[in-house]
């Protein structure tokens, strides 16, 4: 629904009032279902040396807490130097530690500037295809 509103918005059609209250609905439904999984909070310091913090990476707490001993200022320097969220999920599951790590090893409050940097969503496309996707778009000369 939201790209389908990008979509209308970008064209510059107008954007039936539905499709926000399509788009309403599925917001709430999303609310209840994170609210219905939040996780218990649990003191990252007394969870072990060897709790994975990094699913993807298998970054272990102890190995993020070794990052910490030269407080890092961000959570994007300890990335760096562990590999946390470089995995396959992007730090969806273990940005949010890592971001509560830092905090308390600098003593600043979690924000949203705390977690890693936003990744633009570009994929690299070839010339080769541009130049196919162009000549579909011509017809066969």
């Amino acid at each position: 629904v939201e790209g389908r509103i990008a979509g209308l918005a970008a064209a510059g059609a107008p954007v039936p009032a539905a499709l926000h209250a399509e788009l309403a609905g599925h917001r709430r439904f999303q609310a209840r279902l994170w609210a219905m999984h939040v996780p218990a909070p649990r003191s990252l310091d007394q969870s072990p040396d060897d709790t994975i913090a990094c699913r993807c990476e298998e970054i272990t707490l102890g190995q993020l807490r070794a990052g910490l001993e030269d407080p890092p200022g961000h959570a994007g320097t300890l990335k760096r130097a562990t590999r946390l969220g470089m995995g396959r999920c992007q730090g969806r599951y273990c940005a949010a530690v890592a971001a509560r790590m830092v905090a308390g090893a600098t003593g600043q409050p979690v924000t949203d500037h705390s977690h890693f940097a936003p990744r633009v969503p570009v994929k690299p496309v070839s010339i080769a295809a541009i130049l196919a996707a162009q000549e579909a778009l011509d017809g066969p000369a």
